[in-house]
């Protein structure tokens, strides 16, 4: 039996990810594989919600890392310098997602990260 780790465990596990993994996207790639393994082991869970959030609104990666940096609370040039982008980048990629999501703004985005688990 696998088992199961409770949504608030999640800043354990991105601990663990991004000490093994020296690149963001292969933290990104593991994180979402970790993340499709605790949804099917619960469907009620914050990762479930997340998963299906991402799919519904057809997220595409980078916009799955931005959003997750910016519902954790990093600013613009944080979110920046972590994935090795520019600024404006990281505005595109949120202007995207607002656009695709049912989120208008920071605070939106957060509230919705907390809600998914994040």
């Amino acid at each position: 039996m696998k088992d199961k780790l409770a949504p608030e465990d999640l800043d354990k596990v991105l601990g663990i990810l991004i000490e093994k993994n020296q690149d963001f996207d292969d933290l990104v790639f593991d994180l979402s594989n970790f993340l499709e393994i605790q949804a099917e082991n619960n469907e009620a869970s914050g990762y479930h919600r997340l998963c299906t959030f991402f799919k519904e609104h057809s997220f595409r990666a980078s916009e799955k890392k931005v959003f997750i940096l910016a519902a954790k609370g990093l600013a613009n040039k944080e979110i920046a310098e972590t994935l090795c982008v520019s600024k404006n980048t990281v505005k595109f990629h949120l202007k995207n997602i607002y656009r695709k999501a049912p989120i208008n703004g920071r605070i939106s985005l957060i509230k919705h990260g907390s809600d998914l688990g994040l």
